[in-house]
């Protein structure tokens, strides 16, 4: 089909339009051949019923008669006349249908055997009449004559038998006995032969009743009294009747018998023998019936499977042809200009041999695909330079952060106010900054590939709460609306990098305040429409959530829509422009979407508002995702870290310290943070004399080694370290300003002990050099086991203590008051929580105890059992908050002890999950400072009032 449709070049429709005519004329000859074998199929069918209810009468017939032969016995055995009706009801049913049967055949052969079936019923009637006459004359003979005889002659005897043991004719007696007894066995052997007639039951009860009437002519030839010769004559002229009845009853049941069991059991078989051939006769002919019915059956299926085959052939042909010649052609277009148009490279065009139309949408794609390449090229080298400059302008930086820092701080209490807050002026400016570098560094890592997604599931109600909290003041600063609303279909939670979302949505919702002056800002989550379009292939509207970010604004031209995207772009961006910024929050936030498996879509009007609608995949591809937690340290993970007590824990281990770094500014900024800790600092400004320093000073204790060098890198000289064995286990921070996604793992491969991004934040320094220095296994053990204790003991919560004699502090009486010092205990597992809740509370309380987990916690309130107030952290290992809580609750020393639960799992039932288990408060992480402090001063105030009364 190819080869002469490409000779004849038909268009598309024209090929396929020619297939299935050819498809359709199959399926009219078809159609037509069945209708005619159906007709012949419906003969047959007629033919096969017929046969089949022949068969069915007959076999009604054989079950009928089965069943009257069955009812005959029965009747032999019960005598029940019930029976004899339900005979009679038999015999009629069976004269019907073999009426019915005799109208249906229609052959000599079966016809025969049904006359004769007539015959043998006819007999089979007239026995069955007999033998109810014979039973009948049987049952006369037993009830009617032997019954009354034997009840009379019994009676008499009895009577005979009574008297004269009165009398006490004993001789007499015993003689009238003998014969009763005699009597009564006979009568006995008569019952017996009723219910089981044989010869010998017959014979028996003969010779007995013999024996009977020798048993009379005896007591005849005694001495009676008138009255028993009367009795005696009656029995003696009543024992030939019985004996007359017995015969008479013998007789007739053996007549009874000979009827139901030879004569009408020999009819039934021979009934039941002429159906049975009757039924095989009729089988027969129904076999040659069905035959034919199959046949011609067999022969419409298999003429129709021919057909059908060959359509489906062709049809199969012709699905063959458009998916190659057509769909498939097409879908691998829509893949390479999708993956095209989200920026993939190295795609290739296909289908640009064709002549027809696919052909010529493929040579104009590939035009497309050449504009693409150099646009690629283009951004390319922006990222590259956006990332060097990035690290060229972080490494000065670096340097002003540290020392406006140091300025600001004034420790040594020397520069004036205007000083100081002209140094927090440039601190504060260099970290604006440093935002936007990062927001370039940022950009550049997503567009050239190398920005990392870390994944978790998330609640999407708390998410919007959070934005809402964050962004409420600055709608009522601005007097807008701010609304979320929520469709009852959206999922509970989603599985993606909540970071990466949460700057979008900052973007977006700081975008709509920017360029809104009245109206509102409203958050909508939703789920997707089935008529929402994507972009994105592996999106469609059943596993995706739409977020969606409203204003009233000033709105976006249309032919400003794509343009707002693009890094510092706006609508607006002439040099007297009226809203600032820097052009790059949505292009940042396109870049994250993508990188996210989703998609941003804006509908505007202009003078009318914006809406902007991120979709997102409810659970992200792991195609996209990446297990490797990002590799970029920014400041913030050092803030829970006190920098007073970092440096004086490095205050007196009087360390030798190398810095390697090619920027003399980096180098001095640098001893500017170490010099506090009283070290001896040595530098070298590359690699190479790095080596040469290291290889005449033997006390180095650590190395703070920066990567970007000339001469020698950072990731060389590390390598050149290690190949030494006195070096082998030298502690060495890598230092760089390019932070991109596998620069940790690269330094940590080169052989860096850790690995810290520029600027360099002090306290984190502090802490990684103590880390790497301090060589105990159980470094957050020795830190739980003493008490952090502030040196004056001041104690900021004493306005809540109570004095000794019950009157409280803010009570009129106040000459007895006696401050109690406050001790808290705080537990938690992370150090970093455990430094910045106690450099806080060691200023305000008299002492602060330290414990990692549970048991450690219990331990310490057994060492101090006057512990005030308990801070405990929920998610800890081996023994965590909820045990914890329990444990203290059993003791009856701390059962009033305040504790206030801390978690970071701030999920639903949480709360009721800690005050269940025994907590008074619960506060969730990250804990707001001023809060904490108004928790601790309640509960304190609360547990001293109670102790009072």
């Amino acid at each position: 089909m190819l080869d002469w449709s490409r000779k004849l070049r038909f268009r598309i429709s024209t090929r396929i339009f020619l297939g299935f005519g050819a498809i359709i004329g199959i399926l009219v000859l078809q159609s037509v051949v069945a209708h005619r074998g159906f007709d012949e199929v419906n003969n047959s069918l007629g033919q096969y019923g017929a046969t089949n209810a022949e068969t069915i009468a007959i076999l009604e017939i054989e079950r009928n008669a089965l069943e009257l032969q069955r009812i005959v016995l029965a009747f032999t055995y019960s005598g029940y006349s019930g029976m004899i009706t339900r005979v009679h009801m038999l015999q009629n049913s069976l004269d019907g249908q073999l009426n019915q049967v005799d109208v249906l055949i229609t052959d000599e052969k079966r016809k025969n055997i049904l006359k004769r079936m007539r015959e043998h019923f006819q007999s089979y009637k007239e026995s069955f009449e007999a033998a109810v006459d014979e039973y009948q004359s049987r049952e006369y003979y037993i009830h009617d004559q032997m019954s009354t005889l034997a009840n009379d002659m019994s009676g008499m005897l009895s009577q005979a038998l009574d008297w004269n043991l009165l009398q006490r004719y004993m001789a007499i007696s015993a003689v009238t006995g003998d014969a009763l007894q005699t009597f009564l066995l006979a009568h006995k052997d008569a019952q017996n032969f009723i219910h089981s007639p044989d010869s010998i039951l017959e014979k028996s009860t003969k010779e007995k009743l013999i024996s009977f009437r020798k048993k009379l002519v005896q007591l005849q030839e005694q001495p009676l009294d008138k009255e028993s010769r009367s009795m005696l004559t009656q029995v003696t002229l009543m024992a030939p009747k019985y004996e007359e009845a017995f015969s008479g009853q013998v007789q007739a049941t053996r007549t009874y018998m000979h009827l139901v069991y030879v004569v009408m059991a020999g009819q039934a078989a021979e009934i039941a023998h002429l159906a049975q051939d009757l039924k095989k006769f009729t089988l027969q002919e129904r076999k040659k019936v069905e035959s034919d019915f199959h046949d011609n059956v067999n022969f419409l299926r298999d003429f129709n499977a021919a057909l059908s085959a060959a359509a489906v052939l062709m049809g199969l042909i012709l699905a063959w042809w458009i998916i190659q010649n057509t769909s498939k052609p097409i879908t691998q277009m829509t893949r390479s200009l999708t993956s095209l148009a989200r920026g993939s490279k190295n795609v290739e065009i296909p289908s640009q041999e064709r002549s027809d139309e696919i052909g010529a949408m493929a040579i104009a794609a590939n035009v497309f695909k050449e504009k693409a390449d150099e646009l690629e090229n283009a951004s390319r080298y922006k990222s590259e330079f956006l990332a060097n400059m990035s690290h060229e302008l972080r490494t000065p930086l670096n340097s002003l952060l540290i020392l406006a820092k140091m300025l600001s701080d004034n420790e040594e209490q020397n520069l004036t106010q205007d000083q100081v807050e002209s140094a927090l002026i440039i601190y504060e400016s260099g970290k604006d900054l440093l935002s936007l570098i990062n927001d370039i560094l940022d950009l550049s890592k997503v567009e050239a590939g190398r920005m990392e997604l870390v994944t978790e599931d998330g609640d999407l109600r708390l998410f919007c709460s959070r934005m809402e909290r964050q962004f409420k003041h600055m709608a009522a600063a601005r007097d807008l609306e701010f609304q979320t609303n929520i469709d009852g279909g959206v999922p509970q939670t989603l599985h993606t990098d909540w970071s990466k979302l949460e700057q979008i949505i900052r973007n977006l919702l700081s975008n709509a305040f920017k360029f809104t002056t009245e109206g509102g800002v409203y958050i909508d989550l939703h789920e997707p429409s089935r008529k929402t379009v994507f972009m994105d292939t592996e999106l469609h509207s059943g596993n995706t959530i739409g977020i969606r970010i409203r204003d009233t604004g000033i709105g976006i031209p249309q032919d400003k829509k794509e343009q707002i995207f693009e890094a510092f772009r706006q609508v607006d961006g002439t040099t007297s422009r009226k809203y600032g910024g820097t052009g790059l929050g949505l292009s940042i936030s396109r870049k994250f979407s993508q990188l996210m498996g989703g998609e941003i879509q804006v509908e505007s009007k202009e003078g009318e508002g914006s809406s902007f609608t991120l979709y997102l995949p409810l659970e992200l591809s792991t195609t996209r995702t990446n297990d490797t937690r990002s590799s970029v340290t920014t400041v913030s993970e050092a803030g829970g870290y006190s920098l007073d007590r970092v440096k004086e824990q490095l205050l007196n281990k009087n360390l030798t310290i190398l810095v390697v770094d090619d920027d003399k500014r980096n180098i001095f900024a640098i001893q500017q943070i170490l010099n506090p800790i009283h070290g001896n600092i040595k530098t070298a400004a590359n690699g190479q004399k790095a080596l040469e320093l290291l290889s005449t000073c033997n006390n180095v204790d650590i190395v703070l080694m920066d990567i970007m060098m000339p001469v020698m890198s950072g990731y060389e000289a590390i390598e050149h370290i290690r190949e030494v064995p006195k070096w082998e286990n030298l502690p060495i921070i890598a230092l760089t300003a390019k932070a991109l996604k596998g620069d940790r793992e690269k330094c940590m491969n080169a052989g860096a002990s850790d690995y810290l991004p520029k600027p360099v934040d002090a306290v984190r320094l502090f802490q990684t050099m103590l880390e790497l220095l301090d060589q105990k296994p159980q470094k957050t053990e020795t830190l739980a086991a003493a008490p952090v204790q502030n040196d004056d003991q001041r104690n900021t919560f004493s306005e809540i203590s109570i004095v000794k004699n019950g009157i409280d502090a803010t009570g009129l009486e106040t000459a007895n008051f006696e401050p109690t010092p406050v001790t808290i205990l705080v537990v938690d597992d992370d150090v970093r929580n455990i430094f910045s809740l106690a450099s806080f509370l060691q200023k305000k309380a008299g002492k602060v105890l330290l414990a990692h987990d549970g048991s450690k916690a219990l331990d310490q309130l057994e060492e101090e059992p006057d512990v005030s107030l308990v801070l405990l952290d929920i998610m800890m290992p081996r023994m965590d908050g909820y045990e914890t809580l329990r444990r203290i609750r059993d003791d009856s020393r701390f059962k009033d002890l305040p504790v206030i639960a801390l978690t970071a799992k701030t999920m639903q039932g949480d709360r009721e999950k800690c005050i269940k288990a025994g907590a008074d408060d619960y506060l969730a992480k990250p804990i707001e400072l001023d809060i904490l402090t108004n928790k601790i001063q309640e509960w304190l105030l609360k547990h001293e009032n109670s102790k009072s009364i």
